[in-house]
């Protein structure tokens, strides 16, 4: 990934600003039903900035990929530790729940706002002419196409738009193609020929967004909402996939992402925002995951307690949850080098 300082910082804060809305939802939730919140940190690792403030540490950690809210201190963990007490919350379970469900709560409403936003000012997005992005090693990379090149014709056909573009590579299929793009205003002509994924015929291009009419309070209300709910689902799907191991290609890890996220900040605003509020959405659904120490399974298992009365033994949960952060850590790792 060759981003300018100004991508990175620009990566750094969208994908920070994210989880700070996530925690903020917990925070918020605490506050709510009069918890205690010891610190509220984003960013991991030793802090570069903390205050504290109405009995609550504020912190920036050094490392961007995450966060967190205490509820209770360290020193206080110990010491309950040493004398044999439990160490889970012992707040009510319906209290527990609220408080998991509200981080990935924020991030939907959050995306719900952006496309909201994006909408009201730009109208709904449309993949336009201009290549935004080449997947690394696609037939398109191969060919040479560059970032900021203009479709303009595929085996002498003009392009009128990004879905006629995409309809004559399916056409095509794997046939050798000659691709013409404007460059520095200057017609290129390269040979490119497209592979299969699944069953569709594909060069690895990603298209630049382009704005399109604004919509009014209501309409835009509605498409907002109707976006946030079609990449919830996607989400979904693509988490279905992963559990099955046919998705795992297509998975990005927090490196992954900035590059992503770092990309969009040159391509504009309309590209920024509207990445921002499909990362929200998917980090929503992915806390949702009951993979310790996700908000999914404390969801669970506070539910679990909420309706039958009885709280899992410490014994069963603490190991789970010790285990599961290695293995989502060791998770991120292996996708990031990959």
């Amino acid at each position: 990934m060759s981003l300018s300082i100004g991508g990175w910082v620009g990566a750094v804060f969208g994908f920070g600003f994210l989880i700070l809305i996530h925690e903020l939802g917990h925070f918020l939730a605490l506050r709510r039903l009069g918890l205690p919140v010891h610190s509220f940190s984003i960013g991991f690792g030793s802090p570069l900035w903390s205050r504290s403030w109405s009995g609550t540490e504020y912190r920036l950690g050094w490392i961007p990929l995450g966060g967190y809210v205490m509820t209770e201190s360290p020193e206080e963990l110990d010491r309950r530790e040493r004398e044999g007490l439990p160490l889970l919350p012992d707040h009510a379970p319906s209290h527990q729940f609220l408080v998991a469900v509200a981080g990935p709560l924020a991030n939907i409403l959050l995306g719900c706002l952006l496309f909201f936003f994006i909408m009201s000012i730009w109208g709904t997005p449309v993949p336009g002419l201009s290549i935004d992005s080449v997947v690394n090693g696609s037939p398109a990379a191969v060919a040479g196409l560059k970032t900021g090149d203009r479709l303009h014709a595929l085996n002498g056909v003009s392009l009128q738009s990004w879905n006629a573009f995409v309809l004559q590579i399916q056409v095509n299929r794997q046939r050798a193609s000659l691709i013409a793009v404007f460059r520095d205003e200057k017609e290129i002509l390269l040979p490119i020929t497209a592979i299969q994924e699944g069953n569709r015929f594909v060069l690895g291009i990603r298209p630049r967004f382009e704005s399109s009419r604004p919509h009014g309070f209501l309409e835009a209300l509605e498409a907002a909402t109707m976006r946030t709910w079609q990449e919830t689902t996607n989400v979904m799907s693509a988490m279905t996939q992963l559990l099955t191991f046919s998705g795992v290609k297509n998975v990005s890890g927090p490196l992954g992402i900035l590059g992503m996220a770092g990309n969009a900040v040159l391509g504009g605003w309309v590209a920024f925002l509207s990445l921002m509020a499909v990362l929200s959405v998917n980090l929503a659904v992915f806390n949702l995951l009951p993979i310790p120490p996700l908000d999914g399974l404390r969801i669970i298992v506070s539910a679990w307690h909420w309706v039958t009365g009885k709280a899992l033994s410490e014994k069963i949960l603490l190991p789970i949850y010790q285990w599961g952060a290695m293995g989502l850590a060791l998770l991120f790792l292996v996708i990031t080098i990959k």
